[in-house]
């Protein structure tokens, strides 16, 4: 598939292939019952298939078109559109329902203005530039389309969202606006460039504010520069809106600032929500200060209100910062003193910021910055107001001898009238501190601690004389330090003066903040070790509200020195992560081109923002509305704001500003693309736009949804049992590790310690400690071991659900027991295979009878960590009336488990469910799975429970005195919850109490090894001996109790046994209530403040078990290998339940050779031609056991059909957002657009390619020979949930309650299960009964190469590998099967999977074509040869014809001399796969000279004379054998073949003639006079 292929609809043989399936009238409308049964052959009959046409070379937007054509020529993908209303599509055009229906991104049938950029002119894979809301794109193909230079001002970037057409909505006379008028639809309006419906200009008059265009910056695209002209963000270039034009019509200029309002499209901007989405990365430099703006949308002119969307200032942590808690002085020195002029005297110490340093001069000629305590109104942030150099920090001295009381004047040592340069004219009104060892506090109360105003100072002999203005109250000693303080309260010794004049940039201000720079470090964005005191990230504002990420409050506090990005140190708390979203994960806004979203509602009070995608928006999973607490949080995101004045103008690379004074917030930064609609797009819209801008921009983090539980998945889901990488921010940890000892240990039998088993500390720093984080993630056990001893037993392998989550503890509330786990019964069937579901045909009022024979249970779910057999309930938990099964064995059939079971174990009541609670999935339906039940009564104070068997679930441990084995038992009716310790388990054991003789029917049994105190029942089976060689009996009486403590007396069946049971025989209870193999566990009752119950054995009572995990002290030699330490994975879905437990990969097979599976433990049921959830009949070519992963194999030269089914085939909103009703059904209008929006494509893109706007080779058509080839497809069967009230009622409505259900909503995953209530009470049922299912015709350029089946829906792609492998060619017949050895001769190669023409098929450059090879063709090989045909002909895929090339001139293997005959094998190669060596490919040479038999050596004149002699012997033998018909010209013949044969070069051969000559003249007259002689 090529971004340049062109493509129509061919409807009439889509309705000529389907309308035999639908009978007499294809036009029936689809209402009620019939969707279910008419809406997948409707669908397949309106939708359109694809193939190629032709395009001319020119037109533009003015050309008649005809009245069924809605493209132009020139146009990259055309196609006519079809009606949504006649119920055909028979071409005709129908404005207001067929083209306003369209998805964000373009398809099979979008329209490409003439003007439009040609890179954007791309199906599938672009936005729909035409799209209702799309107010504004600006991209860099404009500037590339305008021919602007690299470096060029920018004075206008060009809008090419919605340019006027001919066949546009807003067309005169069809538009409810008429806004694309003739002249607009020419481009011939009066004012340039207004030929778009919003005529609103972006750009700069000012040609000294004007950003430049730099190309081949993204990803070898250009971008738009702006760069300030101020460090502190107060100049610097912008574009901004202006109308441009009066009116939409553009007949008049205008340049005030905004959009034109005269029209409904020109006002409403935003007013029905506003999406903003661009492509930026900013550029801080080191020198830089205070935000910088991206966008700025407002009302007018002089208001900084509105939106905002900025990149805060990326501050490094300085040597020193804190707060001023005492206002800035312009004047006098009573307090600070910071005006610009003179000496600056400012204190720099504050209790909440960390302590400074009191080393004096600590920070001599370091900058200190000073901010303004007054945030912006809109931003939040302080702007800074003045720059200056330290001189001097800490005026301290010391006391050169001791001073006593009284005293009115000291000296310090050194400064010559000075303290630390501080001299008298500077000194008056400040304080000396006597006594204070840390000048952070100098505050009065110790024995010789004192402050006293300072008088003077003066020399004294190179000392300091200081004059106090009043004596001193206590003795001073020698060496007492002193320091100069500006209070006399002793909080105010931290001061440092300033060099020379401060950069004051505005009046000081009061109470701002401070921060030392040491001008050696670097400053940001690169920061010294990665520490910031405010991350330089994406915030916004609106109106009243931000929200600011740059978390300056939690990197800068006295406990929390510098966050740091990289090692996701995001300060004190949690509030910093939290708000960068959900997945915690800080973006540097000055590191790579980032994709920025924005949302904003009608009611314009609250803003969504997202980076790089994770476009969720919140989580049905959480939350009361799926939006409410623990809602999934994007990383922009503020509510509650004063409704801004509706949106007028736009400005880029600021956030404030007027053409005449700029204000602030300027901006360096690079966009490269920006779109506004004037619409709120929905989660999976917003994922569509900014994938193509990821594949664009090579933005690879981008985060596509592809949760299959999520309610905004975006792509199809190709694998089962994996959770989209979405939601949250897990990770693998080990229990407690980082927690002290005594928060880790579980309550021991003591019960001391202080967690239950229900509860699990994660790793201190890798867990996220924000409240209900985890809630519904599932926590599973990874590792550790034993202990040694066998006390400790592993738990790895035990998951269980997270349903609470302490922030503050980090303990998550996860019950490994899984207790309460259950399904919903459907229907039931029995051991023959009939069911009950059609109808209930065989039940009048129940589903499942109260039938022992009705022992197959088809429901909604079974725990897939169960492994047969195990218990399961019938019943409401609440009630009494339960019924324990046994679940022997389990299968899934369609969305059905299958269960078969033993009904009535236990001793409990066979139970029957109805029709009516069936349909419903009723409380009395649920079937509660259990890993035991209670099989012996039980009083408060028994220790030893018997329960139903264990070994098929546990390895039953051996040790005693186990202490982290807990078990939970359950009584129904709401009997309660009682949580046991068990320290061990073992078989129900007895003694033979006195010896019983064969045939008798009376045993009395005594205790074993343990002190029981059950009953032994009725029914009871037991085994004397050894359990598989001993005898088995069974109890025939009533119950019977333990007799005065010691024994039971039993009637049973007659003894066997020749010798009869001897006394202390061991007797082992075997079975009880048709369970095999209870087991007897020893507890510890009443743990975890539950209270001990009473048990009863036929009531039902579940047991379920787990053993606690492990802590990070469970190593050395007391474990298994020296760990027993428990690790764990966090993942951020229940992988166990729906949807991941079922069949929820995509599967593909072919009309002939189809995939192997599912296997059938997916138990698909009987075999039918529908594509319901029964499947397809396609599929039962699998054999039991087969891979659902098998290759489908199909014919080398296309044409079959390929199927694609799969759960999560389809995304979330498989409807259109327009020209659709939103509780309608998804019906064939619907589809019938969404058809338009699915590529399905095989091959491989090369990597180039990805950017679908590249046009350079090889991404354009004809110049890759693998890139993507595209099949033309139509959707056959889509999802379909079910009806709330009839659960085998499928339906489709899109927004809850529609036609196809009598009454109530149509559940549908992800739609009505938006609460934590819903979701616990519907997880276990599978939303879906209607398989998504799509139809591809094979083209007949599949090759071996193409492993890659690509499905694209909206442009967002998902690809299956290794999906597919043609068939090798395969050669049936050779006709004629001969020919001579001299090549020449034409064979007919007859077979199958040839491939296609093209690969036979050689292009020159210029586009013509020769008849030559390229990579297909026929050969010929030999033994010890190939070779190509001279010229192979295409002529199908199962007919080729093979120019016979000659037997190359060599000794040829295998050649028969008495026939002259040798075989050789026809190989067909084709698409890199080749025909097999077989019988029916044989070709063989005839009139092959005997001579091809001689060795052929050219490496020396020896061996191409002895080649000569036997080539000349062997072809005149032959010459004689065929009759010696060249007469006298034989032999020279035959020195000529055997010349070119033996490698003789033509000179070479005529010396060897002329010296063979010469031999035989010489031979011959010897034999002349020999013959004279003898005749003498």
């Amino acid at each position: 598939w090529s971004d340049t292929s062109i493509h129509k609809q061919h409807l009439g043989s889509s309705r000529t292939r389907c309308g035999s399936i639908l009978g007499t009238d294809s036009r029936e409308r689809i209402t009620g019952a019939m969707a279910p049964r008419l809406l997948p052959i409707l669908a397949a009959l309106l939708l359109p298939a694809y193939a190629t046409a032709a395009g001319a070379a020119a037109w533009s937007d003015t050309s008649v078109l005809a009245a069924t054509t809605f493209h132009g020529p020139d146009l990259a993908f055309k196609s006519d559109l079809g009606s949504s209303t006649s119920g055909v599509d028979d071409g005709t055009f129908v404005i207001a329902n067929s083209i306003v229906a369209k998805s964000v991104m373009t398809g099979s049938d979008s329209f490409f203005p003439s003007t439009l950029p040609a890179a954007l002119k791309v199906p599938h894979l672009v936005p729909d530039s035409t799209h209702p809301d799309l107010a504004f794109w600006y991209t860099p193909e404009a500037f590339e389309r305008d021919g602007v230079a690299d470096g060029a001002s920018i004075s206008e970037w060009s809008n090419v969202a919605n340019i006027c057409h001919d066949k546009h909505v807003e067309r005169v006379g069809g538009g409810a606006n008429g806004i694309c008028t003739t002249a607009k639809v020419q481009n011939s309006q009066s004012v340039s460039g207004g030929n778009t419906v919003n005529v609103a200009r972006m750009g700069q008059n000012d040609n000294t504010k004007r950003p430049i265009y730099k190309k081949k910056i993204a990803n070898g695209h250009g971008v738009v520069r702006f760069t300030r002209t101020a460090v502190d963000g107060t100049g610097g270039p912008w574009l901004e809106l202006d109308q441009r034009c009066t009116d939409s019509a553009c007949g008049t200029a205008s340049t005030t600032e905004g959009w034109a309002a005269d029209t409904v499209y020109n006002t409403a901007i935003g007013a029905s929500g506003l999406t903003v989405i661009t492509v930026v990365r900013m550029s801080q430099s080191a020198t830089d200060r205070n935000n910088m703006g991206i966008l700025h949308l407002n009302a007018n002119a002089a208001d900084k209100n509105g939106f905002g969307l900025y990149a805060s200032e990326s501050r490094c942590i300085p040597k020193h910062y804190g707060a001023f808690t005492t206002a800035l002085q312009t004047a006098g020195l009573t307090t600070q003193q910071l005006d610009g002029a003179g000496l600056a005297l400012v204190r720099l110490d504050v209790s909440s910021s960390p302590t400074a340093s009191t080393i004096v001069n600590a920070y001599s000629a370091m900058t200190l910055k000073v901010f303004g305590n007054t945030a912006d109104a809109n931003t939040g942030e302080q702007t800074l107001s003045h720059t200056c150099t330290l001189d001097k920090y800490l005026f301290q001295g010391t006391l050169t001898a001791t001073f006593a009381i009284g005293v009115g004047t000291v000296t310090i040592l050194g400064g010559s009238g000075s303290i630390n340069g501080m001299s008298d004219a500077t000194i008056p009104n400040l304080y000396l501190s006597f006594g204070c060892v840390d000048p952070n506090d100098c505050t009065t109360g110790g024995a010789a601690t004192e402050i006293i105003q300072i008088a003077s100072l003066a020399d004294n002999s190179g000392n300091t004389d200081i004059v106090l203005a009043a004596n001193l109250a206590n003795q001073q000693t020698l060496g007492t330090s002193v320091f100069v303080c500006l209070e006399s309260d002793g909080t105010k010794c931290i001061i440092a003066s300033t060099s020379g004049a401060c950069d004051v940039t505005t009046a000081p201000a009061a109470d701002g903040t401070f921060e030392i720079w040491d001008t050696s470090e670097t400053g940001a964005p690169n920061c010294p070790r990665g520490k910031v005191k405010q991350f330089g990230t994406f915030n916004a504002y609106l109106n009243d509200v931000n929200d600011d990420n740059g978390c300056q409050s939690e990197c800068a506090t006295a406990s929390q020195v510098g966050c740091n990005r990289q090692t996701a140190d995001y300060g004190a708390g949690t509030t910093c992560a939290d708000k960068q979203g959900t997945l915690h994960k800080m973006t540097d806004a000055n590191e790579g081109f980032k994709i920025v979203a924005v949302t904003i509602p009608a009611a314009r009070t609250s803003f969504k923002g997202y980076v790089n995608g994770f476009h969720e928006g919140c989580d049905y999973r959480q939350g009361t509305d799926g939006c409410a607490a623990g809602k999934i949080v994007p990383p922009l995101l503020a509510t509650g704001a004063t409704a801004a004045t509706a949106f007028a103008r736009m400005k880029l690379g600021a956030l404030s500003v007027a053409n005449a004074a700029p204000v602030t917030g300027f901006a360096s930064m690079d966009m490269a693309e920006m779109m506004v609609y004037s619409q709120e797009l929905t989660p999976e819209e917003l994922d569509r736009v900014g994938n193509y801008l990821a594949n664009k921009y090579g933005i690879d983090d981008y985060i596509v949804n592809d949760d299959i539980r999520s309610p905004f998945r975006t792509k199809p889901v190709s694998l089962s049992a994996g959770c989209g990488p979405t939601h949250r921010k897990m990770h693998e940890g080990i229990v407690c590790k980082g927690l002290a000892t005594n928060t880790c240990y579980h309550k021991d039998v003591s019960g001391t310690a202080n967690l239950f088993h229900n509860m699990v500390s994660l790793q201190s720093d890798l867990a996220e400690d924000v409240a209900s984080y985890y809630l519904l993630a599932r926590l599973t056990i990874t590792g550790g071991n034993d202990n040694v001893a066998g006390t400790v037993k592993s738990a790895k392998g035990q998951s269980c659900v997270i349903t609470a989550f302490a922030a503050t503890t980090l303990l998550a509330t996860c019950d490994f027991t899984n207790q309460g786990d259950f399904a919903y019964i459907k229907y039931a069937g029995d051991s023959t295979g009939a069911t009950y579901i059609t109808g209930w045909q065989n039940q009048a009022t129940n589903a499942v009878e109260a039938n022992a024979a009705h022992n197959v249970l088809y429901t909604t779910y079974a725990p897939a960590g169960y492994v047969a057999p195990y218990i399961a309930l019938i019943g409401d938990p609440t009630t009494a009336n339960i019924e324990a099964v046994r679940v022997t064995a389990a299968a899934i059939e369609g969305t059905d488990h299958k269960l078969t079971v033993t009904r009535a174990v236990g001793g409990t009541t066979l139970q029957a469910v109805t029709n009516a609670a069936s349909i419903v999935h009723g409380a009395t339906t649920k079937l509660t799975y259990t890993k035991a039940i209670v099989m012996g009564d039980a009083v408060v104070g028994d220790t030893i429970l018997i329960v139903s068997a264990l070994g098929t679930l546990y390895d039953l441990p051996t040790a005693t005195g186990i202490t982290n084995w807990f078990a939970k038992i359950v009584l129904p009716n709401s009997g309660g919850t009682e949580v046991v310790q068990v320290t061990q388990a073992n078989a129900p054991t007895f003694l033979v109490n006195a010896n019983a003789a064969q045939s008798a029917t009376a045993l009395v049994l005594k205790d074993n090894t343990q002190t029981l105190t059950f009953d032994i029942l009725v029914g009871d089976k037991l085994t004397v001996g050894d359990l598989s060689t001993g005898e088995t009996v069974e109890v025939t009486t009533a119950d019977v109790s333990k007799s005065g403590g010691t024994t039971w007396t039993l009637t049973i069946t007659a003894i066997a046994a020749a010798g009869g049971f001897v006394a202390n025989d061991l007797v082992t209870l075997v079975e009880r209530k048709s369970v095999p193999s209870p087991t007897l566990i020893t507890v510890v009752r009443a743990r975890e403040t539950t209270t001990a119950l009473a048990l009863t054995a036929t009531a039902g009572i579940s047991v379920d078990f787990m053993y606690v995990p492990q802590n990070q002290f469970s190593s050395g030699a007391l474990w298994v290998n020296g760990d027993g330490v428990s690790t764990y994975r966090v993942e951020d879905c229940d992988t166990r339940a729906y949807p991941y437990s079922r069949d929820a990969p995509i599967q593909t097979f072919t009309g002939n050779g189809y995939i192997k599976g599912p296997p059938s433990t997916y138990g698909l049921g009987a075999s039918t031609s529908d594509t319901l959830t029964t499947g397809n009949s396609l599929w039962y070519s699998a054999g039991a056991g087969d891979s659902s992963t098998s290759l489908a194999v199909g014919p080398a030269g296309g044409g079959q059909m390929v199927v694609i089914k799969g759960w999560h085939l389809m995304p979330h909103d498989s409807h259109i957002r327009y020209g659709v009703v939103a509780s309608s059904p998804t019906d064939k209008f619907d589809i019938q657009r969404l058809e338009n929006f699915l590529r399905v494509t095989v091959g491989q893109r090369p990597a180039e390619c990805r950017d679908p706007t590249n046009r350079a080779a090889p991404c354009l058509a004809g110049t890759s020979s693998h890139g993507e080839t595209a099949l033309d497809c139509q959707i056959v069967e889509t999802g379909a949930g079910y009806c709330a009230v009839d659960f085998r009622v499928p339906c489709r409505c899109v927004g809850g309650t529609c036609s196809d259900c009598a009454s109530g909503a149509c559940v549908y995953i992800g739609t009505t299960e938006t609460s934590a209530a819903n979701y616990a009470a519907k997880k276990n049922v599978w939303h879906q009964t209607r398989k998504p299912t799509i139809h591809c015709s094979v083209p007949p350029a599949l090759g071996a190469d193409m492993q890659d089946l690509n499905i694209y829906w909206h442009g967002v792609k998902t690809s299956l590998t290794n999906w597919y492998r043609p068939e090798a060619p395969v050669i049936s017949r050779i006709e004629p099967a001969s020919a001579a050895y001299t090549g020449g001769e034409t064979v007919t190669i007859i077979g199958r999977n040839f491939g296609p023409k093209i690969s036979y098929t050689a292009h020159t450059a210029g586009g013509a074509t020769t008849a030559s090879t390229r990579e297909s063709h026929v050969e010929v090989r030999g033994k010890s040869f190939s070779a190509k045909c001279k010229k192979t002909t295409y002529v199908s895929d199962r007919e080729l014809l093979c120019e016979v090339p000659a037997l190359p001139p060599r000794k040829i293997a295998g050649l028969d001399k008495n026939t002259r005959r040798v075989e050789v094998s026809a190989v067909v190669s084709a698409e890199g796969l080749r025909s097999a060596l077989t019988s029916q490919a044989i070709l063989t040479y005839t009139s092959v000279p005997s001579y091809f038999s001689c060795e052929y050596k050219s490496t020396s004149e020896a061996a191409k004379r002895d080649c000569f002699t036997c080539c000349r012997s062997a072809c005149i033998v032959d010459e004689f054998a065929l009759g010696g018909v060249k007469g006298g010209s034989t032999f020279s013949h035959c020195d000529a073949s055997c010349y070119s044969y033996c490698g003789y070069s033509a000179v070479s051969g005529r010396r060897l003639l002329s010296v063979n000559g010469n031999r035989r003249r010489s031979a011959r007259a010897k034999r002349q006079r020999a013959r004279r002689a003898a005749a003498a």
